[in-house]
């Protein structure tokens, strides 16, 4: 009876050997790289990296724009010759542009959301990245212009620090222009 044993042993231990060679060539191998993953688009990461900080900016000059609006009422509080009237102009312009930014920024930030990977295939077409890149400009734009109005509300208080931020402020405009030209037709 220990005969018929013997070869069924032998032929496990040819198997065994076998199995153990194979998972040594195996092992012996370079591993494969894994794949890389593909760039994420330009516009998708100027609406997931830029519309948080939008948000905030514009929400919160908003606030503060449409709080400090009421409260110039008469020429008095105003130690320019501008007057109430026109630093109260200035101000709710500033708050036209914090509104229309806030807006837009979660439109635009909502549209990612809703839209989902149907948004994301679009832009990676191409067919909508100079929207996406028009709007980001349009963003930069108002943000500008909104403190460039809040600017020239410094400038009735106190005008040596209003004007440099007037300065500025176009400076803004003026590069948030150019970059829209850059990015959208060059």
């Amino acid at each position: 009876m220990d005969e018929p044993h013997a070869p069924k042993a032998s032929t496990d231990a040819e198997q065994m050997s076998r199995l153990v060679e194979i998972l040594v060539k195996e092992l012996r191998q370079q591993p494969r790289p894994a794949p890389s993953p593909d760039p994420e688009i330009r516009a998708v990461k100027w609406v997931k990296g830029l519309m948080p900080t939008f948000i905030g900016i514009f929400g919160f000059g908003g606030q503060i724009t449409f709080t400090v609006i009421p409260t110039i009422v008469k020429d008095e509080d105003v130690p320019s010759d501008w007057g109430a009237d026109k630093v109260r102009l200035f101000l709710s312009l500033a708050w036209m542009f914090f509104t229309l930014g806030l807006g837009l920024s979660c439109a635009m930030a909502l549209t990612q959301v809703y839209g989902g990977d149907a948004f994301t295939e679009r832009l990676d077409a191409g067919r909508y990245e100079i929207i996406v890149n028009s709007l980001c400009a349009v963003l930069q734009l108002s943000a500008a212009l909104a403190f460039l109005f809040l600017s020239l509300v410094v400038v009735a208080y106190t005008p040596a620090v209003g004007w440099f931020v007037f300065g500025t402020a176009c400076l803004c405009v003026v590069l948030a222009v150019g970059t829209f030209i850059f990015d959208t037709w060059l």
